[in-house]
């Protein structure tokens, strides 16, 4: 459920993208919840077609849930979740580029527009007259859809999860008419998510279809396994983001691996991901699936020679594979340190020759990363060293934390009372006996990851809140000399800066450096978010 920073949050971005009014009646979902139209005409105070145009705008973009209940008639519910998606596009589609190239750039472009398209728009958006672009972008369609980067979208999806699974444990319940058991309750619900991912993958698969034999006829077989899979000119095609989101997070544990080690260990640790990447379908799988150091060694880039950790003068590429997986498992540190610190480990034991990359322990480390640069950023290394010190040794004292931390108790007591402030720390206290006066009280500190990643997210998304609002702000006070340089683009002036006067120049430029100052630390919180919010499983 989203809190008061995210909602903020949630207003700014829908303003950004579709204007003050779609936003206002974003506002008003966000904060009262699951509303019905008429009620939501009544907060929002617009007229009825103009709500209802706002309503198809989010709905477009699947943005908005909508549920028809028996009692209430059809209700609307926000997805917040997916409106903070929006914030990543820009690099979604520069993955795209870069993953497969320009035409399924411009396709994932094209559909980040609408929100969803089926085949024959996109082709008309795209290439309405030129044949060879057509079969380009639906080659691009094409893989897209086969590698997941784009599922179809039902009229399923537009319902919010809860709500079948609620549906699912109702119809259950009504069937076994006696009263159910905790553990049987458990198992129904276990059963109930089963079915719904069962649901998911079912109209994943929905975007390609199996040609009629009739058409296959007279190919031969090589020919018909290229042709025997074609794209479903009639679902709607939406941008599959949890397959971007994996990415993302490869090319984070690529650059910790780098920064960790060094460039070669990054290189191998990106081929092992490469080479796992088609069975990589989610943000939740702990570990990915075992990959050979024969694929890790196909999947290294072409004119990669790999260097440093071997003392002979001649290694084959292969070994010293072996020699940087064997550093990515911590091999030289057998212990639960070691394990905790690795970035990758042997399936099986290291005859095998399998590894996977530790997904879960890697999100683990770098959720810490990022509190720990928090801390440090207010606090110093000092405090760094208290959070630190009670991550390990779980509730202490404060006698005891300045004691581990070898410093003076009236340096600890101030940094674990800014810290408690903050709600980085948290305290418990512990009465001696029945009485609970303080002289006979135990206070012990200790920190409540969970609690503690949670703050640090609503700080996060308070800031690109104020980012967004910032630079909404700085834009308007240039507003005039845009619409100029804009009027002067339309009309093809050779140089549209030109027609501007000196004043008008200088304010054009103060405002591009702002948006990109702007720009930077925006990007530098969403990722943060990213890692706190995606990466690895609550602690």
């Amino acid at each position: 459920m989203s809190n008061k920073d995210s909602a903020r949050l949630c207003e700014e971005i829908i303003h950004e993208h579709f204007g003050p009014v779609t936003a206002k009646v974003a506002s008003v979902l966000l904060h009262h919840g699951r509303l019905n139209f008429p009620l939501l005409l009544r907060l929002t105070g617009l007229r009825s077609r103009v709500a209802s145009l706002a309503v198809l705008i989010l709905v477009q973009h699947n943005l908005l849930w909508h549920f028809t209940s028996t009692d209430e008639g059809e209700m609307l519910e926000l997805a917040w979740e997916e409106v903070l998606y929006r914030l990543r596009f820009g690099r979604y589609i520069d993955l795209a580029h870069k993953t497969l190239g320009e035409a399924a750039a411009e396709v994932v472009s094209l559909i980040l527009d609408h929100g969803k398209l089926r085949l024959p728009d996109i082709i008309d958006h795209l290439a309405s007259r030129d044949s060879k672009k057509q079969k380009l972008y639906k080659n691009a369609v094409f893989t897209l859809l086969d590698s997941r980067y784009l599922k179809p979208t039902t009229g399923r999806a537009h319902n919010s999860p809860c709500d079948f699974l609620i549906d699912f444990e109702e119809k259950e319940k009504a069937a076994n008419k006696s009263v159910l058991s905790a553990k049987q309750l458990r198992e129904l619900k276990e059963r109930a998510r089963i079915e719904l991912g069962k649901l998911i993958e079912k109209e994943a698969q929905s975007g390609l279809k199996r040609k009629d034999d009739e058409a296959m006829n007279g190919k031969s077989k090589k020919r018909q396994k290229v042709d025997e899979d074609m794209i479903n000119e009639e679902a709607y095609l939406r941008v599959n983001y949890s397959k971007y989101d994996i990415l993302i997070r490869n090319q984070l544990i690529e650059n910790a691996a780098s920064q960790r080690h060094n460039h070669f260990a990054g290189i191998v640790l990106r081929a092992t991901l490469l080479a796992t990447l088609p069975k990589q379908l989610g943000m939740s799988d702990v570990r990915t699936d075992p990959a050979t150091l024969n694929s890790i060694v196909q999947a290294l880039p072409e004119n990669t020679h790999l260097a440093g950790v071997s003392s002979a003068e001649k290694s084959s590429q292969a070994a010293l594979t072996k020699e940087y997986v064997n550093i990515l498992c911590s091999m030289d540190n057998p212990t639960s340190v070691g394990r905790e610190s690795a970035f990758m480990s042997y399936i099986g034991g290291i005859s095998s020759g399998k590894v996977s990359v530790e997904l879960e322990i890697i999100g683990k480390r770098l959720k810490r990363r990022v509190l720990e640069g928090v801390v440090r950023e207010k606090w110093g290394d000092e405090g760094v060293r208290i959070v630190r010190i009670l991550i390990d040794k779980g509730k202490l004292s404060e006698d005891h934390v300045s004691k581990i931390s070898m410093m003076h108790k009236k340096d600890v007591q101030p940094l674990l009372v800014a810290l408690s402030a903050a709600s980085i720390i948290a305290q418990q206290e512990v009465p001696r006996g029945t009485e609970r006066t303080p002289s006979k009280t135990f206070y012990l500190w200790y920190i409540d990851l969970p609690q503690t990643y949670s703050v640090l997210l609503a700080s996060f998304y308070k800031t690109l809140g104020n980012i967004i609002a910032r630079r909404r702000e700085e834009e308007g006070k240039v507003r005039v000399v845009l619409d100029k340089k804009e009027r002067s683009e339309a009309a093809a002036s050779a140089n549209a800066e030109a027609t501007l006067g000196r004043a008008e120049r200088e304010a054009l430029k103060e405002w591009e450096e702002r948006k990109e100052r702007l720009g930077v630390l925006q990007r530098r919180m969403e990722e943060c978010v990213f890692v706190l919010k995606d990466m690895g499983a609550a602690e």
